[in-house]
């Protein structure tokens, strides 16, 4: 014993005396904050059969392990309260110290474009960034990549909170990490893997999809096209040079799209892969995600997907990690590219809300009054969904006694002529903030919905139509350009539902290239 302790400090003291073999991934880095109060692994690479040694800066503790056959090995290290900063030192054929490490909580914000949108591009986020300095506050952006197998690394690097740093940092990302920094008062780290304009599809091992039919369509799809992808990519590379000479010449003409081959970033499982395997098992708080535009038009799909991405996800990680996420918001671009259907935005909000009830350990930031261009899919407003986000965190993670969820359908009553609609998550009261348009439809036996009036009665709502002599269901906020009417007297938005059986328009609609 006495010999071994002798060697560990020769190699923590003396790194010049040995070839550099031990590599870490660049996520357990100079900068990083690991998840307090708990058991982290921390692993990286050297020569198999070598042993390693880890020594932490929060304690006298020293962990050992060996390199296997791979050269790859892992140990799990215990955290203590929030604080640092600190160094770890690893030793093995040679020695690394990992400085400027914090311990708090640490949360991944992934999704697509409503989650990579930058700070600087929302309401006031440039004046918000001139003002972001925060040491306690870190950022890992994930490069975008694609991958065909899970990724070792994920090559990036852990930034401090800076006007620099901060403004080009998803605006959601941002907001949710400052509310927590401000309640909470320790470290956050927050890990962005997100891609835009991106499939729930692509965020999903390849194993998950494959084992159920509905999912592995595309999967199939995708290597199907695989086959054919060289000469496909040879059309598009000349098409592209078509594009880009007419644009020279002062023509445009339309600019050809990349055919579905190994770089596409919306192939199957190709963001899991380069994006998300490389975190795993990275100790985390949990999950924010934005995501589901582009699974509109299989909104139907989108209940049993999602719900088996998260749990997938956690299985990854070994536990029930929290995961909150933003519902869409309304935009005239379902009305648009709706693939000949109806309110695909509504339904695919109807299945992120619905998702609730499988996802355990999980909460829905509704976004219904955050917009403020119709025309655009990017609300400008991130401060409201970020916000919302933490709010979730905040109640069910940390448990703080706070209204975090506005109202959500609950249960139907049928009372003679009208209608009593039941809620969860009123707060202190429910509110309706427009008498002329509440949003708000009953409908008869024959399906055909009419605008209903509203009066609130306690922790209901009564609904009523002089078309409708003998309702039968309710919606509420059922269209692609909804707006918010319905609020806790807390000021946060009930998300939109319909309480009948129909068949979803979106049912049966499975692939996506």
């Amino acid at each position: 014993m006495k010999i071994k302790k002798i060697i560990i400090v020769i190699l923590f003291i003396m790194p010049g005396l040995v070839v550099a073999e031990l590599s870490l991934p660049t996520l357990i880095s100079d900068g990083m904050v690991l998840q307090r109060n708990s058991e982290v692994p921390l692993w990286g690479w050297g020569t198999p059969g070598t042993d390693v040694y880890v020594k932490v800066g929060w304690s006298d503790e020293t962990y050992s392990v060996r390199a296997d056959g791979k050269g790859e090995w892992r140990v799990t290290v215990a955290t203590g309260q929030a604080g640092g900063p600190y160094d770890i030192q690893v030793a093995g054929e040679n020695s690394l110290t990992i400085k400027n490490v914090l311990l708090g909580e640490v949360w991944v914000c992934s999704g697509q474009s409503n989650m990579v949108y930058i700070l600087a591009g929302s309401i006031n986020g440039e004046s918000v960034a001139a003002q972001a300095n925060d040491d306690s506050l870190r950022f890992f952006q994930v490069p975008q990549r694609t991958g065909d197998v899970p990724a070792q690394d994920c090559y990036s690097q852990w930034q401090s909170c800076t006007p620099e740093t901060a403004r080009i940092f998803s605006a959601v990302g941002y907001y949710f990490g400052s509310e927590l920094r401000k309640e909470l008062g320790v470290p956050i780290g927050l890990i962005q893997p997100s891609v835009g304009g991106t499939p729930v599809d692509a965020w999903i091992e390849e194993d998950v999809l494959k084992s159920v039919p509905d999912f592995a369509v595309n999967v199939k799809r995708y290597y199907e096209l695989l086959k054919d992808y060289p000469k496909a990519k040879k059309e598009y590379d000349k098409k592209l040079q078509e594009y880009e000479a007419s644009l020279a010449g002062g023509i445009a003409i339309t600019k050809p799209q990349p055919p579905m081959g190994p770089d596409h970033f919306q192939k199957p499982s190709g963001l899991y892969n380069a994006m998300i395997a490389p975190l795993v098992p990275y100790g985390l708080a949990g999950f924010i995600w934005y995501q589901g535009e582009s699974n509109s038009w299989r909104a139907h799909q989108y209940i049993k997907m999602f719900p088996a991405m998260v749990k997938s996800w956690r299985s990854k990680w070994g536990a029930n990690l929290p995961f909150y996420y933003v519902q869409i918001a309304p935009c005239t671009y379902y009305d648009n590219d709706s693939h000949g259907m109806a309110n695909i935005s509504a339904e695919l909000r109807e299945a992120q809300r619905l998702s609730l009830d499988i996802i355990s350990n999980s909460g829905m930031a509704v976004t219904l009054d955050t917009v403020d261009d119709y025309e655009d899919i990017h609300p400008k407003n991130k401060k409201d969904p970020g916000c919302r986000l933490a709010k979730l965190a905040l109640k069910a993670t940390y448990n703080r006694d706070i209204v975090a969820s506005g109202p959500l359908y609950k249960r139907m009553e049928v009372q003679g002529g009208n209608v009593r609609i039941y809620f969860d998550h009123v707060g202190s009261g429910l509110v309706i903030r427009s008498e002329s348009e509440t949003g708000f439809e009953i409908a008869g036996s024959d399906g055909r919905y009419y605008p209903a009036s509203v009066k609130i009665e306690g922790d209901s709502l009564v609904l009523s139509a002089v078309e409708v002599l003998e309702p039968v269901a309710a919606r509420y906020a059922w269209s692609n350009t909804a707006k918010a009417t319905l609020f806790n007297r807390e000021g946060l938005p009930a998300s939109s539902f319909r309480t009948d059986n129909s068949k979803w328009e979106t049912e049966g609609k499975l692939t996506y290239f």
